[in-house]
């Protein structure tokens, strides 16, 4: 059982390209699906509301892709009937996956995760309906409406049966990823509990060892959990987690062991931008250097609040410098 689990897995998670969804930023809209009456209408608004690069305000929740809100260009609704509706922009599809006893609210997908390769997804989804919440995968091809759900089990670890509070999934390749399984400890505070790693494309998975863990003052969303390549990594919490930034953003130097607090500086324009709520949301490697991806909020002085996005470089994960 455990193998076709582990083989069916490996099908989904096979990555053409471990980038493939980074196009579009988070919806921070906040609306709802009061108003849904029927699941055609829902996968017809979802769809009429995506752009192309650009993602309306009244559009539907997002789930965090490859690691990243950021990155995410996966949306979801949910009917009146149960059923989640689930639309990957980069393929313009939209896909009908059946309430089949599951128990899909906002809450579970929002602390979801999703791999999105050239023709294959996985959706990884704490199931709340099962008395030991098991994690669950639901897969899903391109141009193909079948949708398939099975359990994710992991031999190593004996809580693979728990609730985590956040699932959070990266590829860097078509064979190697990593699962970031984050819990509450007793100390009511949001820390990485597990890190799993797979080098077959997700047949076979091997938890990672944590020297020191990283953890956030108040239990609120990551924002970020993903590996870069296999040595350096980014896990960043929301503004809400703690004031203090190196306190609630983490980078990695070797794969996952220990981790590090980041320290960056305010933009120079800040006073006159009204910049405050600074929050790491990604981590990218251009021409020899590492880039993080800080997204800023701007008060105006109507009290609307608008984002600014800003690059900071390092080439050794410590000292990091504004960039234009």
């Amino acid at each position: 059982m455990k193998k076709r689990i582990f083989a069916l897995l490996l099908s989904a998670l096979l990555l053409a390209n471990a980038t493939a969804c980074n196009t579009a930023p988070k919806n921070d809209a906040e609306s709802s699906f009061e108003d849904t009456n029927t699941t055609e209408s829902t996968v017809e608004e979802i769809q009429e509301e995506t752009t192309e690069g650009e993602t309306s305000t009244e559009t539907k929740y997002t789930i965090a892709c490859n690691g990243a809100y950021r990155n995410s260009n996966v949306k979801y609704a949910i009917t009146e009937e149960g059923k989640l509706i689930l639309y990957i922009g980069d393929w313009n599809e939209s896909f009908i996956v059946p309430n089949e006893n599951m128990y899909f609210v906002f809450e579970t997908l929002f602390a979801s995760s999703v791999v999105i390769g050239e023709n294959r997804g996985a959706l990884i989804y704490n199931d709340f309906s099962r008395p030991t919440k098991p994690i669950k995968v639901i897969q899903f091809t391109k141009e193909n409406q079948k949708v398939t759900i099975e359990n994710l089990n992991f031999e190593t670890l004996e809580t693979s049966e728990n609730y985590y509070a956040f699932k959070y999934c990266s590829f860097i390749d078509e064979q190697t990823g990593y699962l970031f399984l984050f819990n509450i400890n007793n100390n009511g505070k949001l820390q990485l509990s597990n890190l799993i790693k797979t080098t077959d494309g997700g047949q076979t998975w091997v938890e990672q060892l944590l020297n020191n863990i990283p953890s956030f003052y108040r239990r609120e969303n990551i924002i970020c959990a993903k590996m870069l390549n296999e040595n350096v990594g980014l896990i960043a919490g929301s503004y809400y987690s703690d004031e203090n930034f190196s306190r609630r953003t983490y980078v990695t130097a070797d794969g996952g062991l220990t981790w590090s607090g980041v320290d960056i500086q305010y933009p120079k324009n800040s006073f006159e931008l009204g910049l405050g709520c600074e929050e790491a949301c990604d981590i990218l490697y251009e021409d020899g250097t590492y880039i993080l991806i800080c997204r800023f909020r701007s008060y105006r002085e109507d009290s609307s609040v608008s984002y600014i996005w800003v690059k900071y470089a390092s080439t050794d994960l410590k000292t990091w410098t504004e960039v234009q």
